[in-house]
């Protein structure tokens, strides 16, 4: 299992898909783990050191395991199918249990345990990503390895973005069109759709 380090979670698109984005650092990859809405914003605000009133799930979870005489080895990553992630919680007496990856990743940070992830994951699900679409869609600064041409004026919409390189960097992320009703092919019964 390959240690990963999770750089928060961000509102990505029209629809504000929330995206955990861990980095790869021995290969300068990220990794985009989507999650639920409602989990999304909760780990979110945990990163920014929220904390319930009273115990949520994951708190009294992280209590029975240190009230006991397990401990944590791992919490993995351990596959990837079809855009789906599997987590794997895994304990001293090499009980293994399977996990949401949302819940995984909440009971990592109550716990101040390391996510890691498998390998086979991380060559199928990660991705590179330059400083340009870093700081434009995450607001983060990565050291940039790569060479970016600039982006000729005439490519970029009314909004100043490059609409087919969001489009591709969507696409890498693991959206489809189909995910945004309103981006999808022309209808036969209305004909084209009108471009904002």
């Amino acid at each position: 299992m390959t240690p990963i380090h999770l750089l928060g979670v961000f509102p990505i698109g029209p629809e504000n898909f929330m995206c955990a984005l861990f980095e790869w650092e021995e290969s300068s990859r990220y990794l985009p783990v989507w999650l639920p809405p409602i989990e999304g914003a909760l780990l979110a605000a945990r990163l920014e050191d929220w904390a319930p009133r009273r115990p949520g799930v994951h708190d009294v979870l992280a209590d029975v395991i240190d009230q006991t005489s397990a401990e944590v080895n791992a919490i993995e990553l351990s596959s990837y199918h079809e855009g789906v992630f599997v987590a794997t919680l895994t304990l001293d007496n090499g009980a293994e249990i399977d996990m949401r990856t949302s819940d995984a990743l909440l009971l990592g940070l109550v716990m101040d345990v390391q996510i890691e992830a498998d390998e086979t994951v991380l060559q199928h699900a990660s991705i590179h990503i330059n400083g340009r679409d870093a700081a434009e869609y995450f607001g983060i600064e990565i050291e940039d390895n790569s060479d970016v041409d600039e982006i000729p004026p005439e490519t970029l919409d009314t909004d100043g973005l490059d609409a087919a390189a969001f489009e591709a960097f969507m696409r890498e992320l693991g959206v489809d069109a189909a995910d945004f009703p309103d981006m999808g092919e022309d209808d036969p019964d209305t004909g084209p759709k009108p471009s904002s």
